[in-house]
């Protein structure tokens, strides 16, 4: 309750900053609101009073989608004051339309094109070369597995069995087609590798504390979760009718979505 509570009111944030900054990207980035509450609220090793602690844990946002989620999910962490979110896209802001390490809680740059997955191996290897108990979570698209690095960067994280490395791959419902055809062969070729993937709802809470929970971190093999999300969660006129929303949000379409939120938060009050 307490997590599902969080995630609307970040879902709220990602409308509001969204709307001053007159941006596009909400409906991607409310469907990685769930994945990254349960990250910040219910596993990752951080405190944002010491946010540059050697034995913290790492996460790197493969996915520009997703900035401004992530955003408001530091916001809310207390990295950053949250009245920075309504510079969001301003000139000289912290908050750009891509993470950047200045960013407080930011350990990585976010790319569109798979190149976290390698520096997810990076840090990994750093830390395991210190003798660091920090785990690293790398968060990528299932659109960016089509890029070859992204498969070096797995077979590397299998070969130097860095064990404390977590791949969570997004699959949205605009990638149904993706679902159905490509899912068994993605988790046969991750199992080739060594990975294991496991398969889960994005949205289910109760799921991602019970996959978390069970990891068991002395293994060394890297870890993989696939999660299936909907964009736009949580706006049902967005969830049902995702390719027409590919675009900012008019300003009669984020009040609307603002009421939706503000309704659900007081029905789950």
């Amino acid at each position: 309750e307490l997590l599902t509570s969080i995630a609307q009111e970040i879902r709220k944030d990602v409308v509001r900053m969204s709307s001053v900054a007159r941006s596009a990207g909400v409906d991607a980035a409310l469907s990685l609101v769930d994945v990254l509450v349960y990250l910040y609220w219910g596993f990752l090793n951080i405190n944002p009073k010491e946010p540059h602690l050697p034995q913290r844990d790492r996460f790197i946002l493969g996915d520009m989608d997703g900035c401004s989620a992530l955003y408001a999910v530091l916001a809310r962490n207390g990295f950053f004051d949250r009245e920075q979110l309504w510079c969001y896209l301003r000139l000289g802001a912290i908050l750009q339309g891509t993470p950047d390490i200045r960013t407080p809680g930011v350990d990585a740059p976010a790319t569109a094109h798979g190149f976290g997955a390698g520096i997810a191996v990076g840090m990994a290897r750093e830390l395991q070369a210190i003798g660091s108990p920090g785990r690293v979570v790398c968060l990528l698209n299932v659109k960016q597995l089509s890029e070859e690095l992204v498969w070096h960067a797995f077979q590397s994280a299998c070969g130097y069995r860095l064990g404390r490395i977590m791949y969570v791959v997004i699959i949205n419902n605009s990638d149904e087609k993706v679902l159905s055809e490509s899912l068994s062969l993605l988790m046969q070729e991750t199992a080739e590798l060594g990975l294991n993937p496991v398969y889960l709802d994005g949205h289910s809470f109760s799921s991602l504390e019970d996959f978390f929970s069970g990891i068991n971190w002395e293994d060394c093999r890297p870890k993989m979760i696939i999660l299936h999300t909907r964009i736009g969660k949580g706006l049902p006129f967005i969830e049902s009718n995702s390719n027409q929303y590919k675009r900012m949000l008019t300003m009669s379409e984020a009040d609307l979505a603002l009421s939706i939120l503000e309704v659900k938060t007081a029905d789950e009050g």
